[in-house]
């Protein structure tokens, strides 16, 4: 099904302006504090659509034409109601992946309950496998240990999944980027890079306010590296993507985000009015997830305003005045909707690794670095 819904979003989004996939924030609340993300200070926490509201979301959404829903926050595990949630879309033809956090909250039971439930693809945040450094960047302890394991129970309960280790790249981790695609490869995990955006930095003088889901800590701002460093760990990411490694960043986007840590510019085109919705906890919609809310899916006139001129009038005005970004919830649909190549890498890839799932070693990966091995870290939990 992922497959057929992929490339009927992909023909969809293309010639009739319908939505390639749908970004669900369930809920505010989150168990960690990350320093680089300033989304669970949003919003009221109580403002969370019911099961049933669910439903109707799922049901907007496939009147829409969207065909693939990423369930996000926030924690979505902080919901106790996440399987009926997934269940939802699953029963409307929706492929279905969720973004976690991966922390104590994510035991096998309720993950095993949300594969039942129809849970396809699971993408786990780590961004670095020294725990002193993770635990300081998420203000929680025990990061990358409740991480790996929630992958290691994802590699076993979803066996064919593109289970994945998201990885915010930032000043803290740039350079380690290489060695953790080959740690999660040898995990059978695929990777997937995200350029950390800061409010800070590149966009000096403008209003902070602009963003509403990005942090100010220039801590962790990518500026002022030396170029031999920088061309010398995109250049291993792009050969590990060639060899098939498990990397999913398309080439472009490795290309791209080469040329935007020597130039600082970030601004493209952005079509997420078209590719995307971004659906929030209350029901609200939204262009992306820096930007404020145009309207409620649930609202009796939405079909309408979605497919009529003024929704793309405001879209397009949004995109005319944004900084850019590079979140690759929006690049990447870009890229494979307009860009033949790599739609033509993605076909491929699937063809060669992702529809069986990675080829992995059988040996254990090796221990991260910070405290010896991993052993301990039971699965069972």
């Amino acid at each position: 099904m992922k497959l057929f819904n992929t490339a009927a979003g992909i023909l969809s989004a293309k010639l009739a302006r319908r939505p390639f996939y749908a970004r669900f924030h369930v809920t505010h609340r989150c168990n960690y504090h990350c320093r680089m993300c300033d989304f669970h200070k949003l919003g009221n926490k109580d403002a969370e659509l019911s099961v049933p509201q669910v439903r109707d979301v799922a049901g907007r959404l496939a009147e829409l034409g969207a065909r693939h829903v990423v369930i996000t926050g926030g924690e979505p595990f902080m919901r106790l109601d996440l399987p009926e949630v997934i269940a939802a879309f699953y029963e409307r033809g929706f492929s279905v992946r969720v973004q976690t956090n991966g922390g104590q909250q994510v035991t096998r039971a309720r993950l095993d309950a949300c594969v039942r439930a129809g849970l396809e693809d699971l993408s786990v945040s780590i961004d670095t496998l020294d725990r002193s450094l993770q635990d300081g960047i998420c203000g929680t302890s025990g990061v990358v240990d409740n991480a790996l394991r929630t992958l290691r129970l994802a590699r076993e309960l979803l066996p064919r999944s593109m289970s994945l280790a998201n990885v915010v790249a930032s000043a803290y981790n740039f350079e380690e980027l290489p060695s953790l695609v080959e740690y999660f490869h040898e995990m059978g995990i695929y990777t997937y890079i995200t350029p950390v955006m800061i409010s800070a930095g590149q966009n000096r003088g403008r209003s902070s306010e602009e963003f509403r889901f990005r942090s100010d800590d220039a801590a962790f701002l990518l500026e002022d590296m030396a170029p031999e460093i920088r061309d010398r760990v995109i250049d291993q990411l792009i050969d590990l993507r060639r060899r098939g490694r498990g990397l999913t960043n398309s080439t472009r986007f490795l290309r791209d985000f080469r040329r935007y840590l020597a130039s600082g510019q970030c601004a493209w085109r952005c079509d997420s009015e078209n590719l995307c919705l971004e659906v929030h906890p209350d029901g609200c919609v939204s262009f992306c997830k820096e930007k404020a809310p145009t309207a409620s899916i649930l609202a009796p006139g939405f079909i309408g305003f979605y497919q009529g001129w003024e929704f793309q009038r405001q879209g397009a005005a949004l995109a005319e005045i944004c900084t850019g970004c590079f979140y690759g919830e929006y690049r990447e649909p870009y890229y494979a909707v307009h860009d033949l190549t790599v739609l033509r890498e993605w076909v491929h890839d699937w063809f060669r690794i992702f529809r069986r799932g990675l080829r992995f070693s059988r040996r254990a990966a090796p221990a991260p670095a910070g405290q010896g091995g991993c052993e301990h870290v039971s699965a069972e939990s």
